[in-house]
């Protein structure tokens, strides 16, 4: 009883009082140094000891791994150099931002210099209409246009043949509708995205033709034109041809098609153009 009397009841702050607080804070610069020295790193095996003493008896490899749907084991804890499951020597340590497959960052700066872009994506099924809605989004705040492409595009099946043409986006079938497309669009300005399904060289072949004939330099077109192959394979069971081409290359010159998650920058050349159109 005299143990309860002795306890005060904690005292709520005002909006006020923290906010007095708060900016009292930000003045204090002169904070100790923290060493941490002082801790020795445990290892894996005094980790699971500890473990096992909080557990008292329940079985660790039973209660600690969790098994999800797909079949995958998550582990109880993630270290680089300690645990069955210490990856060390395969760790990509001479893999850098804007090198190598691009695992890391298509940019050697990352978006130190470059913001976040706002992509509002584009689906109106005619070409011209996305067109419009494209410069549209630009004028309403959009730093990227990003068009997305209806299933019959993706799947090279030309729009007479669709089942349902502009099902999910704009239908891109002929160098005409590309074009139309890209009437008008500052492409030297704004990045250009387009996400292609199974394969991006037809796409990225008919953007650079349709800038070509326009006499506009296609090395100003940059940003993403990409496909993702497994992606597709795993929503749909089929490809519209084997998978292993649709990594191949997309010809000679810097045209080359961007698969997920290594989303290259899509930079295409006037001398790839013809080879591509021919196909």
């Amino acid at each position: 009883m005299d143990e309860q009397k002795s306890q005060e009841p904690v005292k709520q702050l005002t909006d006020k009082e923290l906010e007095a607080i708060l900016k009292k804070s930000e003045g204090k610069t002169d904070f100790p140094a923290v060493k941490f020295d002082e801790f020795t790193p445990p290892t894996w095996e005094e980790w699971v000891d500890a473990c096992n003493a909080l557990l008292k008896g329940k079985p660790f490899d039973k209660l600690m791994y969790t098994k999800t749907y797909e079949g995958i084991t998550f582990d109880p804890i993630y270290t680089l150099r300690t645990g069955p499951v210490a990856m060390d020597k395969d760790l990509p340590l001479d893999d850098y931002p804007g090198m190598g497959d691009y695992l890391r960052g298509s940019t050697v700066n990352g978006y130190k210099e470059a913001p976040w872009g706002i992509a509002q994506a584009c689906d109106e099924t005619l070409p011209s209409e996305n067109n419009e809605l494209l410069k549209h989004e630009i004028d309403k705040g959009s730093t990227v246009y990003n068009v997305r492409l209806d299933s019959a595009s993706m799947d090279g099946v030309d729009v007479k043949d669709a089942e349902q043409p502009g099902d999910t986006g704009v239908s891109i079938t002929t160098l005409e509708d590309m074009a139309h497309l890209l009437d008008g669009l500052d492409l030297k300005t704004y990045p250009f995205m387009m996400y292609c399904g199974p394969s991006a060289v037809r796409m990225i072949a008919l953007a650079a033709a349709a800038l070509k004939a326009k006499g506009k330099d296609t090395s100003e077109l940059h940003g993403v034109i990409g496909a993702n192959p497994l992606a597709q394979l795993a929503k749909n069971g089929t490809l519209i041809k084997p998978l292993s081409a649709c990594y191949l290359s997309a010809g000679p010159g810097r045209m080359h098609p961007i698969f997920v998650p290594s989303w290259r920058e899509a930079k295409c050349s006037p001398e790839a153009v013809p080879m591509q159109c021919r196909k």
